[in-house]
């Protein structure tokens, strides 16, 4: 058996939660049995490379700019990598525009395809006529379809009328993701934490923190507006954002309009282990997402990282976070949109540290326990033997 992984985004080349996530799963599979076909943007980035677990990665461009359709190159790249690596199965990580990939190969070579789902992707999909037509298309011949969550599922089935929905449900699978951020992989000293708060002016301080990139919908614009409430009775609060986007010069100015510069911290993107550090030192973990009509938090591998280091976490209700967090067992979940959600659940896990230990705790315990990749991927290997055979 050998399986082609067709991506956008792979360690080291493109670092996120997606990429690990994937880099993850591979690496629960030898050596002869997986192979990667990565996407890079300029055509002397070609060429092949080893990822961290000593596994191939063939870098092909596969979308140009200036081509209509950008992905028709990616057609032509599937195409040589099937026949040249023997690829028995294709597995994809992104479902438009590579799921035309897949398509292509199975009609030319009969190739079976799996595609992974992750939640933005099928909201993106359902909310355009010509997209959900063609995700459609392609998911009806997908022979397995894996999802990131429960809520990703539910999206996904949304998308087709009620025959459809009994015969593409038996063939999705929950492979829920798993924490790249962890102490053992990242280990963090007692100096290095010091430093860290130093560093920053956090000495003393009680952490408030998020990570991710920022846009609207993780909600860190939200954590901001109720900072003033917050901070009239918790003067030795800090809240931390590491990470960039496009919405960083915004969180900015609503800092400034606020008069919080003295209370919040921008560090910026970060590497693992910086950012482990920060996971280190922090007292409590926040990132309040929210749904809109194209975009939703599939499930939020950041609230498993945050539980690897024993942290409580604060989340918004909607998309796959309720599976990400246990409401009341290993965190709080919030109205995104109710700034006194926000300020209780925060005043409750400051005003409360035994709660806090003990919701961090159990956080850790069933990250141990559930979401390790040996038990979720071996989801998806005990269903390959369904995929029929590659005819030559």
């Amino acid at each position: 058996m050998r399986i082609g992984f067709l991506t956008l985004e792979y360690p080291p080349e493109q670092i996120g939660g997606l990429g690990n996530s994937l880099a993850s799963t591979i690496a629960q599979f030898s050596f002869d049995e997986a192979v990667v076909l990565l996407n890079v943007t300029d055509r002397r980035q070609r060429g092949e490379l080893k990822d961290a677990s000593g596994r191939r990665v063939i870098k092909e461009r596969l979308m140009r700019k200036f081509l209509w359709p950008t992905w028709m190159p990616t057609l032509k790249a599937v195409r040589r990598f099937v026949k040249k690596e023997k690829i028995d199965f294709l597995h994809v990580s992104h479902l438009l525009p590579l799921g035309y990939a897949a398509l292509w190969a199975k009609w030319w070579r009969r190739t079976p395809f799996i595609i992974s789902l992750h939640g933005l992707d099928v909201k993106s999909a359902a909310a355009h006529f010509w997209k959900r037509q063609m995700a459609r298309m392609i998911l009806r011949r997908a022979h397995l379809i894996t999802v990131n969550s429960e809520a990703t599922k539910k999206n996904l089935l949304s998308l087709f009328n009620a025959r459809d929905r009994v015969k593409i449900g038996t063939r999705v699978i929950v492979v829920y993701p798993c924490a790249h951020l962890t102490p053992a992989r990242f280990p963090v000293s007692e100096s290095a934490m010091n430093d860290l708060r130093s560093r920053y002016a956090v000495e003393r301080k009680w952490i408030l923190l998020s990570i991710g990139r920022m846009i609207k919908r993780k909600g860190f614009d939200a954590v901001i507006a109720a900072l003033p409430v917050i901070l009239k009775k918790y003067h030795d609060l800090v809240y931390v954002l590491v990470g960039d986007g496009p919405e960083i010069n915004a969180l900015g100015r609503q800092v400034v309009e606020l008069g919080l510069q003295n209370s919040v911290r921008f560090t910026g993107p970060l590497s693992d282990l910086e950012t482990a550090e920060w996971l280190s030192v922090a007292n409590v973990f926040i990132m309040p997402s929210r749904e809109s009509k194209e975009d939703v938090e599939g499930f939020g591998i950041v609230f498993l990282e945050a539980a690897a280091f024993g942290k409580p976490a604060i989340g918004g209700a909607g998309g796959g976070v309720g599976e990400a967090i246990i409401e009341g067992e290993t965190g709080i979940i919030v109205d995104p949109e109710k700034t006194e959600e926000i300020v209780r659940a925060t005043s409750r896990l400051k005003d409360d540290a035994t709660l806090a230990l003990t919701l961090g705790e159990r956080a850790r315990l069933r990250n141990q326990k559930d979401f390790q990749p040996e038990i979720q991927v071996q989801k998806l290997k005990s269903r390959l033997t369904e995929l029929p055979t590659r005819k030559a």
